[in-house]
């Protein structure tokens, strides 16, 4: 058995994806150091980084192979970037990419496939890759989490998880819960006639008003930008949480040690600089707004007591610190200052997630106002 996810996995200085990408990359089972660098913003980051496995789920295969549940796990695993702005992409990888990854599964002797989505829009590719695999002659079932997509792309088989977006095993740091979840998906390879669609019988609430309760320091230099100088004032408590990750999830484009530097860079911005002027290219702008958002949400690892619950950690970075008010007032400007036209109608998202919006962006997004 093989996993094909969706979140954009990547090795720490591997070139970032973009949203354009309808590539895939291939990894080795017994590989730990990897980002998840799926470009969206609209799904919670935290769990992913404290357990790879709430969305790529290798261990517990091996666990489910150790127990002679499934025969074996597969050497290597593939991984796409499911968030593609043009629906075109999508036609190259039922044409290309799909059936490339499904021949180098094939030639590793996979017989059977777990697809995994985490963003908004990755249930689309999802049910493509369903489809594509399948086709290959792989046997799949995908983990869905959004039913009125699922249901019309007819997958050959999903079970659909009301759990939040990012989670698909729906508990970071709890195996037990994770093994049901991939045991329920198992179970539907059974069923050769599709498609096959079923609901895992327990929900998991989103969290993404609630900040999870952390304590931020006390000012270091007054003369400093306040976002600049918390960023830095953080580096111990971040330190700290690197003991409970399994990998860091900042640098797609920023190290760790880099971070107070791409805050003043988003400073810039709020002070009326062109995004242009600060940035190669927006792709370069986006990543480096979630590598500041990761270093913030690993930070909160450090400062809690507890396993998070979702999108916790993001409520409490853009709502209660410094430099999340930073972005989000970057957002501001840009839309103010005519500059969202130029980077794109849901350009903004990449910097600030709809769940940390209010009023009529959070209740009609974009994708439901073009593209209905």
């Amino acid at each position: 058995m093989a996993v094909v996810t969706t979140a954009g996995l990547m090795r720490h200085g591997e070139e970032a994806w973009s949203h354009d990408d309808s590539s895939f990359r291939v990894f080795g089972a017994d590989e730990r150091d990897l980002v998840v660098g799926h470009v969206s913003m609209n799904f919670d980051r935290s769990g992913a980084a404290l357990d790879r496995n709430v969305f790529y789920p290798v261990d517990r295969l091996a666990e489910l192979a150790a127990d002679g549940v499934i025969g074996s796990v597969a050497d290597r695993h593939i991984s796409f970037m499911g968030a593609l702005r043009d629906m075109d992409l999508l036609s190259t990888i039922i044409l290309d990419t799909g059936p490339a990854a499904a021949k180098i599964l094939r030639d590793d002797s996979v017989d059977a496939v777990v697809i995994t989505p985490v963003c908004p829009a990755c249930s689309r590719t999802v049910t493509v890759l369903g489809h594509v695999l399948e086709t290959a002659g792989l046997s799949t079932v995908v983990l869905a989490s959004n039913m009125l997509i699922t249901e019309r792309a007819r997958p050959p088989r999903a079970l659909f998880c009301d759990f939040p977006l990012g989670r698909p095993l729906g508990r970071p740091a709890d195996p037990l819960f994770q093994r049901r979840v991939l045991e329920a998906a198992l179970a539907l390879l059974d069923r050769r006639e599709g498609p096959v669609l079923e609901v895992f019988p327990e929900t998991i609430e989103d969290d993404s008003d609630t900040p999870v309760a952390c304590v931020l320091p006390p000012r270091y230099d007054p003369a400093t930008p306040a976002a600049v100088d918390e960023a830095r004032a953080l580096r111990p408590a971040w330190e700290r949480a690197q003991s409970k990750l399994p990998a860091t999830q900042v640098g797609r484009r920023i190290a760790p040690a880099d971070i107070p530097n791409a805050v003043e860079m988003m400073l810039a911005i709020s002070h009326g600089a062109r995004w242009s002027e600060v940035f190669a290219d927006e792709d370069e702008m986006f990543q480096t707004a979630m590598d500041i958002r990761m270093y913030y949400e690993e930070t909160a690892f450090g400062l809690a007591d507890h396993v998070p619950a979702a999108r916790s950690a993001e409520a409490w970075f853009y709502q209660r610190t410094e430099t999340g008010k930073l972005l989000r007032d970057v957002v501001r400007v840009l839309r103010e200052s005519g500059q969202e036209e130029e980077l794109g109608l849901m350009a903004l998202y990449y910097i600030v997630p709809l769940s940390q919006y209010d009023g009529s962006d959070r209740a009609n997004p974009p994708w439901r106002r073009d593209d209905p």
